[in-house]
């Protein structure tokens, strides 16, 4: 597993982004359902995973402002862990 601060300075791989903003409704938390029928809360830590909510939809896409702060960065971490496949 990459400790933190080789995932952002190591070059094969990208600045991560943020593609689709999960939501934040629940107290600044998100939930996750998963594929194998459970479901994982994550109470954010970042800014920029839960920008504020304004009623103006979000941009889709890679809008994620670079770099982004310490604690956006253990959640898009912790959020590829449980959601990307593991060799």
């Amino acid at each position: 597993m990459l400790l933190l601060h080789e995932w952002f300075s190591f070059p094969a791989y990208p600045a991560p982004k943020i593609i689709d903003y999960p939501a934040s409704f629940h107290a600044g938390a998100g939930v996750f359902a998963l594929s194998d029928g459970h479901c994982v809360s994550r109470k954010w830590l970042g800014d920029t995973i839960k920008p504020p909510i304004t009623g103006i939809p979000l941009k889709l896409g890679n809008n994620t402002p670079q770099p982004v702060d310490a604690g956006t960065a253990k959640d898009l971490i912790w959020w590829a862990s449980i959601t990307t496949v593991h060799d």
